[in-house]
This record gives C-alpha cells, sequence and structure tokens, in this order.
C-alpha cells in the first residue's frame, strides 16, 4: 500500500463529492486507498473508471439544465449545421459568455 506524505493510506468505501460549474454530488461507495491526512485517493483502474463515468453523467445532467437540448437540436437544423459544427459554435459562445461574465477577456477575444 502506498504512503503519502507520511501517512498510510486508509482502504475504505466513502462517497467522494464532485462539484462541476457550480453543482455539486457525490459519488457514493467509491472503494480505495485514501489518505487521512490530506483526503487523496489511489483507486484502481476499474474503480476509476466507475468513478469518472459517474463524473461525465453528471457534468451531462447539469449542462443539460442550463441549455434546453432540444433547442441546441432545433437552431442545428434550423441553420442546417452538423452536430461537430453546432459544437463548435455552442462551445465557443459558451466560452465567450463566461469570459464577459467573469469580466476575463478568453484568449480569442479581441476587446
Amino acid at each position: 500500500m502506498p504512503i503519502l506524505r507520511g501517512a498510510k493510506l486508509v482502504r475504505d468505501a466513502r462517497g467522494i463529492p464532485y462539484t462541476y460549474k457550480g453543482e455539486t454530488t457525490t459519488i457514493s461507495a467509491v472503494r480505495g486507498d485514501f489518505c487521512p491526512a490530506c483526503g487523496e485517493s489511489v483507486l484502481a483502474a476499474a474503480e476509476a473508471s466507475r468513478v469518472s463515468t459517474a463524473m461525465l453523467e453528471f457534468n451531462k445532467q447539469v449542462n443539460a439544465s442550463i441549455v434546453d437540448p432540444g433547442f441546441i437540436t432545433r437552431v442545428r437544423k434550423k441553420l442546417a449545421l452538423d452536430q461537430r459544427q453546432a459544437a463548435a459554435i455552442f462551445v465557443a459562445a459558451a466560452m465567450r459568455f463566461r469570459a464577459m461574465r467573469t469580466a476575463r477577456p478568453s484568449h480569442r477575444s479581441r476587446w
């Protein structure tokens, strides 16, 4: 079992909090070795994959609550864009909006 900063890792199963775009969830029953000093963990490949899948699913839920997927589909079809083209447009627009909201120009902005 690895040792992290002098603290011995503890094998356990616990809920791990995960935050995305200001929304938080808990991924339950994460099995791994946890550092009692700093909270870091070491997970087996299968468990890391399960946690990653849960995080990505939560990201999708948060994103869907922000922008209606049906709206994006309607706009995409009206503009005759394929999914790749529409994704590029919506992602770029979201990045610019976030940069304006935080009062920092994005690296692509020309303010």
